[in-house]
């Protein structure tokens, strides 16, 4: 096959490294290498995962805060069963998501923030 059209792109000095090692260990150029890599992978998009983010990463957050308090009142935590609550349904909504399901709000309705 002829290969006519060139592209380039900006990379990191590390991800040239990166790239350059790979192509080294599959004993091709890097040209084949990242045109096999982008060709034959497919990359998922997951609508209305983005969206989801900031809700995980409160739950996060306050299950952080929450695991330094239980370590400072030596095991008792006042908001746990609460955030559990909520990760199990952020969990939720996310796995319909990876599924295909299509719920519009990505089934976070009735769901309050959870930032304590």
């Amino acid at each position: 096959m002829k290969r006519g059209l060139k592209h380039n792109y900006r990379v990191s000095e590390y991800e040239d490294r990166v790239i350059r090692n790979k192509a080294k260990r599959a004993k091709t150029s890097v040209s084949a290498y990242v045109r096999k890599a982008a060709l034959q992978k497919d990359i998922v998009v997951i609508d209305g995962l983005r969206e989801m983010m900031p809700e995980l990463n409160a739950i996060g957050n306050n299950l952080n805060q929450q695991t330094v308090i239980m370590r400072q009142n030596h095991g008792n935590a006042p908001h746990v069963d609460e955030m559990k609550r909520s990760l199990v349904q952020v969990m939720g909504a996310i796995n319909e998501r990876l599924k295909g399901g299509d719920d519009e709000d990505g089934g976070l309705e009735n769901h309050q923030p959870a930032d304590r």
